[in-house]
């Protein structure tokens, strides 16, 4: 009896342990787990919405920020406020810019400084000495040390001046070569018909106002949010030698 129960237990042993090892049918090794689509084998994907250590280590870095333009200051001049530009002119009204804070017309020595109640200033003390100003017309570049006290003194004659400020982006490459286009081929005065090059324009860099450019006549300024050197020439058409103080014709 005993031997016919051994015989029954490791029988039934060996079917437990045939059992435990069987393979599914239709195949030869033992079943594995399938990987998930996109991922390798053996692998957990990433929850939705989120980065792997790798992808995120692996990513291109982020590009710096645009370092901000440093306003070009000077010892010689001060604003205590800026003119706020008008708004635009109706389509088809002649441009003839906005009136500037009447500050007088002053002559001062070479190396004063002034302080302009606003600027930028279309009026104000300025220097009276060859070079200094009036200065030459020209086009003048970023980094050129260019101060009203020259400037007003080419106004105060009849002249032009436009300025453009580096601090809103007036600086770039083919704004500047915009610029150094008007001031090569600028017409002579609509008044007084003084050649272009001789007194006008001056074109020079002022970071102290409140938008990109500006274009000047002693007393008026015109100003822009983008340049357009068609308009600048129709305002300097319109008001040119129409204001200043020291005429240079009837």
């Amino acid at each position: 009896m005993r031997g016919r129960s051994a015989a029954l237990l490791g029988l039934v042993v060996v079917m437990l342990v045939g059992a435990c090892g069987a393979t599914p049918s239709g195949t030869g090794s033992p079943a594995t787990s399938a990987p998930v689509p996109g991922t390798a084998s053996g692998t957990v994907p990433s929850a939705p919405g989120t980065a792997s250590a790798s992808a995120a280590s692996s990513a291109a870095p982020s590009p710096s920020p645009a370092p901000l333009v440093t306003p070009r200051t000077s010892d010689l001049f001060t604003c205590l406020s800026q003119l706020q530009p008008d708004p635009s002119p109706s389509p088809g009204a002649p441009i003839e810019g906005q009136q500037a804070v009447d500050m007088g017309a002053g002559h001062v020595l070479p190396g004063t400084a002034v302080t302009y109640a606003s600027c930028p200033p279309a009026t104000g003390k300025h220097y009276n000495s060859a070079g200094l100003g009036p200065i030459a017309p020209r086009f003048y570049g970023p980094d050129d040390d260019v101060i009203p006290q020259g400037w007003l003194h080419n106004l105060e004659h009849g002249g032009f001046v436009v300025l453009y400020n580096c601090v809103l982006g007036a600086c770039d490459t083919a704004t500047l070569s915009q610029l150094r286009t008007l001031a090569a081929t600028f017409p002579a005065s609509p008044r007084c018909q003084i050649p272009g090059g001789a007194l006008s324009p001056v074109i020079a860099r002022f970071d102290q106002m409140q938008a990109p450019f500006a274009a000047l006549v002693w007393d008026r300024v015109y100003f822009q949010q983008t340049l357009d050197t068609a308009d600048i020439l129709a305002f300097w058409a319109n008001v040119g030698e129409t204001t200043n103080p020291e005429k240079f014709c009837p």
